[in-house]
Formats: C-alpha cells, sequence, structure tokens
C-alpha cells in the first residue's frame, strides 16, 4: 500500500492527517514537516480599519502581538474559523488569493492590513494600495524525519501533497528518492517549484483550498493503490 508523507508545518499537517484517515483508515501517513513555524515578537502593527488573513498562523501571530480585533477578510474556512475562534469577526471568506486580491479591490478607501508570514505565494500588496503587512512569523525549513526518508527510499509508492511554492523547493533540495512519487499541488506555481523530480503521476488540485487538496490527494492514492495491486487502501 502507498504511503502518504505529509509536510506541512506540525498543526496542519495533523489537521489533513485527521482528514485523510476519515477517508481512508488504512492509509499509511507519514507526518514530515519540512518547514516549521516561529512567532516574531516586537512587531509594530500598522494602524487598520480591516485585517486580511491567508493563513491560521497569521491569525494566531497578530493575536499573540495584540493586534486590534478588526473585521478581517480570510482565504479559505480554516482560516475564517481560527479567526471566529479568537474572537474577530470575519467579513468574508475567499476561496484563495486570487479571488480575495478581487474582493479587497471593493474597499479603495479602507485602510487594509495583512498580518503574513515572511514567505508568501503572493504578494496582495501589489494590487492593492491601500493595504500594507506586517511579518508576523517565520517558517524556517527543518530536515526531513528519518521516518519519511525511509520513505522516500523504499519500494512502496509515496503520495506527496504539497500546499505551498516553498515547501516544494525546500523538499525539492532534500529528496533523492527511489520510491515511486505521485504528488498533487494546490497549484501551478507550487508544482514549478518542485521542478524536475521525477513523478509516476501528478494532479494540480481544482482550486486552491484545503477540500479541493484533498479531493485529489484521495483520488491520486486510490490511482496508487490500483497500480500496486490494492484497493482503496485495503
Amino acid at each position: 500500500m502507498p504511503r502518504i508523507v505529509l509536510t506541512r508545518p506540525q498543526a496542519a499537517a495533523r489537521r489533513f492527517a485527521a482528514r485523510l484517515l476519515a477517508a481512508r483508515p488504512k492509509a499509511d501517513v507519514v507526518v514530515s514537516p519540512i518547514l516549521d513555524i516561529s512567532y516574531r515578537e516586537n512587531v509594530q502593527l500598522p494602524e487598520a480599519d480591516l485585517l486580511v488573513f491567508t493563513s491560521v498562523h497569521g491569525v494566531e501571530g497578530h493575536a499573540r502581538l495584540g493586534g486590534v480585533k478588526h473585521p478581517a477578510f480570510c482565504v479559505g474556512e480554516t482560516t475564517a474559523s481560527a479567526v471566529r475562534a479568537l474572537g474577530y469577526d470575519v467579513r468574508a471568506v475567499a476561496a484563495d488569493s486570487a479571488v480575495l486580491e478581487t474582493v479587497l479591490q471593493e474597499h479603495p478607501k479602507k485602510r487594509l492590513l495583512h498580518a503574513r508570514g515572511a514567505y508568501v505565494a503572493g504578494k496582495l500588496a501589489e494590487s492593492n494600495e491601500n493595504l500594507v503587512e506586517a511579518i508576523v512569523y517565520d517558517q524556517p525549513a527543518r530536515l526531513l524525519t528519518q521516518e519519511a526518508q525511509e520513505a522516500f527510499s523504499g519500494e512502496r509508492a509515496v503520495v506527496l501533497p504539497l500546499f505551498s511554492p516553498r515547501s516544494a523547493r525546500e523538499l525539492a533540495k532534500q529528496i533523492d528518492a527511489s520510491a515511486p512519487l505521485y504528488a498533487v499541488f494546490m497549484s501551478p506555481s507550487v508544482k514549478e517549484q518542485f521542478g524536475n523530480v521525477p513523478l509516476v503521476q501528478s494532479r494540480i488540485a481544482q482550486t486552491a483550498s484545503g477540500d479541493a487538496m484533498l479531493e485529489a490527494t484521495v483520488a491520486l492514492f486510490d490511482a496508487a493503490c490500483a497500480l500496486e495491486g490494492h484497493g482503496q487502501g485495503d
């Protein structure tokens, strides 16, 4: 049976693993974060009328700094749930950053604050002159665990969901895989950063969302199982 290796930061990887196991209870899931989350201290948050969050880590970082709980625009329901849990009001939820960019342009007279990490896939400030950014956390790279290294060097197929360009780029630096690899990418830009790593099959999620990534990962896992002579995780 193929293994599924998750390289997201620990908390996000555990959440996604739980959803995978709910869909395919017999799946062998390995969690090996390729990036850590390190929250910054003593960051001066600019004044704003509305907040922008594209990750749960941005929400947590803003809250840790004692940021004012203005109404917020969010990418994804997971981020929106984190916002609500901390007592912020959610103004709107967008499926991805491209959709959010359009939504924000409807508020040209409001001061927008994007609390984000040091690395982001796109920069909303470039298309919104009224938006300022505050970097509230860092994402230092880390080495794969021994278990993940053994998975990549083994004979069993590995299904690899990749969520961000930077995680794809950092992982490509570390793996020298002999295992057959199947990869799911959240977007074309994520796939581009994975470079020329050999793949048996790959898919790009229909939208840049957790639900779409789950659907694509389960489908590719089933395809890998079929090629290896297994049923759906049987």
